[in-house]
Order: C-alpha cells, then structure tokens, then sequence
C-alpha cells in the first residue's frame, strides 16, 4: 500500500462524464497539486495509474506532502481496480456519471475525442461497455474508504 495515500484525489469515469471540467475546478484550490492539464497530465496520469508505477506517485506525494493531490484519469476503474483497492484504498474518488443517452452521443460526435470504437460501435456495444463500467465502479465503490459518484449535471456544485 502507498504510504499517505489518503492525500489522493483520483477523478474517475467515462470518458465524457465531466471528468476533466472537475478537475479544472478543483484545481483551483490552492491546497491541491495538479501535475499539468491537456496532453501532458494526461500522459503523467497514465504513467502513475495505468502503468501501476507505485514509485512515481510515492515522490509525488512527498514532494507535495503540504496538498492534496490530484489525479485524473479517465476509465481507470475499469481498468486497474485490483490496483488501486490493494494500494490507493484510502485515497478519495470522485467517479463522475452522465446518462447512458448523453454520453452515447457525446461519444458518437464525430468530433469527439474518444477511441474510435465508441465512435463507431453498435449501441449494443455501448450500452454493454458503459454498464461493465459502472459495474466496475461499483466494486471499486464497496472496496475502498471514500468514494462517491458524482453526476454530470452536479459538477458546479462539487466542493473539496
């Protein structure tokens, strides 16, 4: 387990859920550390959770002992929950959420950043990946000390 691993606030969700409008807005707070938004928190985040590099984060909460720390990493509850119950279990997640419907057609956009799958999938495909991942946080929810969904239409009114 991470040592002070409850100075972790770790964004999760669906890609298009609200995930990066609240970490924009919680960066704001002075008392939390953010490496970087755009591209390259995206390719730091990914480093530290995706690739399970426990080493990066520990420095990271050291450097920053004084703040929270935030992370913001979409899909990742669905993709390394065994990691973070065995060794982020105390930290606080926010796992953002937006109606099956909404988030269909944001993924849909053919402007929408997402992977290509969800832009050309069948709707059966989305609704069956959009609910493995609410099932997956779900679990994530049961095996770790703080977390909460936050829903789409609730974000302005999140608080630290």
């Amino acid at each position: 387990m991470i040592k002070n691993n409850e100075k972790i606030i770790l964004i999760c969700g669906m890609a298009h859920s609200g995930t990066t409008i609240l970490a924009h807005l919680l960066r704001q707070n002075k008392c939390v550390f953010n490496y970087s938004s755009g591209v390259a928190g995206w390719v730091y985040e990914t480093e530290i959770i995706l690739n399970k590099n426990k080493k990066t984060l520990e420095n990271l909460l050291i450097l920053n002992s004084d703040k929270k720390v935030l992370l913001k990493s979409p899909w990742v509850e669905f993709k390394r929950t065994k990691w973070m119950i065995e060794n982020i279990p105390n930290a606080y997640y926010i796992c953002c959420l937006k109606n099956f419907e909404d988030i269909k057609k944001s993924w849909q956009r053919k402007d929408s950043q997402v992977d290509q799958i969800l832009m050309n999938e069948s709707e059966e495909y989305l609704k069956k990946t959009y609910d493995l991942s609410l099932e997956k946080s779900n679990f994530l929810a049961s095996n770790v000390k703080n977390f909460v969904f936050l829903y789409h239409n609730e974000i302005g009114r999140a608080h630290v």
